[in-house]
């Protein structure tokens, strides 16, 4: 009894590298990342020190700012049609950052006043 190989069908090139294209593309867009909340935080709560700690030296640090999350903002909702959203988590409050923001603007307040 002869043992009968398998045999491979014989593609087109063309559609092959069509389908390696859209599973590369499917894999680096739409991939569900886990959010970096802490970072993103990070970034606002540093942007919001910058802006009332040093809003006398330089007033136009605000409308820099303000295109700067504007840009931003636009960016992100733009990737959202490319991307999955991540799971929505539910909390109360933005926990130790409501700290750190109003120790800054305590600060704030004895340094624009100097």
């Amino acid at each position: 009894m002869a043992s009968q190989v398998p045999t491979i069908e014989k593609t087109d090139p063309a559609d092959v590298m069509s389908i390696r294209k859209f599973q590369a593309l499917r894999a680096t867009l739409l991939i569900s990342e886990v959010p970096d909340i802490l970072g993103n935080y990070m970034e606002l709560v540093v942007q919001f020190g910058y802006i009332i700690l040093f809003g006398t030296v330089f007033p136009l640090g605000a409308a820099v700012s303000y295109l700067s999350n504007y840009v931003q903002i636009i960016s992100q909702l733009r990737a959202l049609n490319f991307t999955r959203r991540a799971r929505a988590e539910s909390c109360i409050g933005i926990g130790s950052w409501m700290d750190c923001i109003s120790s800054l603007t305590q600060i704030s307040i004895i340094t624009n006043s100097a």
